[in-house]
């Protein structure tokens, strides 16, 4: 309990983190992630404007889980849109089912992977 009081961005942290890994490994789509952002984020809202006419020890709980599975939410939506499959120069954008493709940089040989920049430069 001492952690979660004197280090309030570890309680914000832990669901950003938990939203990245569920996005990683596609547990949950966009469109979903989206939709529960907006309903826990009005829901939020709502909350925070009736606590502020009468405060309520049950609906301060409640307004602290929503704002934990916005994070959350935010954690997957973030996740998704920085995902390389949207960059316009990747190689699904073709319409092709096979590519000629040119490696443009040195291949970095890394432990398990080597990694490389290539162009297509053209379909087949």
């Amino acid at each position: 309990m001492y952690t979660w009081r004197h280090i309030p961005l570890l309680k914000f942290l832990v669901p950003f983190i938990l939203g990245i890994y569920v996005s990683t490994y596609k547990y949950i789509t966009t469109p979903w992630a989206i939709t529960l952002s907006t309903v826990f984020l009005i829901l939020l809202i709502v909350l925070h404007f009736y606590l502020k006419k009468n405060l309520n020890w049950f609906f301060i709980q409640i307004s602290s889980v929503i704002a934990l599975c916005l994070m959350f939410c935010m954690g997957v939506i973030l996740t998704r849109a920085h995902s390389e499959i949207h960059y316009q120069n990747h190689f699904s954008k073709n319409n092709r089912h096979y590519c000629i493709v040119k490696i443009v940089e040195v291949p970095k040989v890394k432990e398990k992977v080597i990694s490389f920049k290539s162009r297509c430069d053209s379909n087949i």
